[in-house]
């Protein structure tokens, strides 16, 4: 009997963790400034390749926390080092969305020039790894279920956590990818670019200045 109550309160928690991290998820951020841009400007392959980066940063994120809560110098160093690397990507990924917008054809308003597939992995991968906001979410989550006393905690949240980043960002690469979502995006294409490259610079200069 007990044996049934402890698996009960340890689902029920586990689904607690899952419905706060899909509340994080739909709210958009840098994860999801990248992957809808990227989306809306390049092929949809591409796209889900950010996707994959995004869900396997944050998968090794919490994994990384998790056996840094049982060590307070590994924990330290993410939570140092993670927001200056997070916030440096992002601003190069904002001013090069900007300048790449500037200087696209006005015949057409696509980009000049395409990333190579594996940095498209890198991009995704690196903006989860150094996320500032996922970090304190994955924390506290790593805390709680270390607290809980939760069974197999390194496999099962950052398995839980892959599949929820890819299900959510690769429903958003397609979704963006689809040639009429396209077509409305390319009459407006240099703004959009122009405005989501601002938006990460601005989130990039938030972290800077917290």
């Amino acid at each position: 009997m007990w044996q049934s109550l402890a698996v009960q309160a340890e689902a029920s928690s586990l689904l607690g963790y899952a419905a706060a991290y899909a509340a994080m998820l739909v709210t958009p951020g840098p994860s999801f400034a990248v992957v809808s841009q990227t989306s809306l400007s390049a092929s949809r392959r591409e796209a889900t390749t950010v996707a994959i980066g995004l869900a396997c940063g944050a998968s090794l994120l919490i994994l990384l926390i998790l056996r840094g809560t049982t060590s307070l110098r590994v924990s330290q160093a993410l939570g140092s080092i993670g927001p200056f690397i997070g916030t440096a990507l992002l601003l190069l990924i904002g001013l090069r969305t900007v300048r790449r917008a500037l200087l696209a054809e006005a015949a057409n308003g696509l980009p000049t020039r395409q990333a190579r597939q594996g940095n498209h992995f890198t991009i995704g991968l690196l903006t989860a790894l150094t996320n500032p906001i996922s970090f304190a979410f994955f924390s506290s989550i790593a805390l709680a279920a270390h607290s809980a006393k939760i069974g197999m905690i390194d496999t099962v949240l950052p398995a839980g956590v892959f599949l929820m980043a890819l299900s959510w960002f690769g429903l958003v690469a397609v979704l963006l990818s689809l040639p009429s979502v396209k077509k409305l995006y390319g009459r407006a294409s240099r703004t959009l670019d122009v405005m989501t490259g601002m938006i990460l610079i601005i989130i990039a200069l938030s972290w800077l200045a917290t």
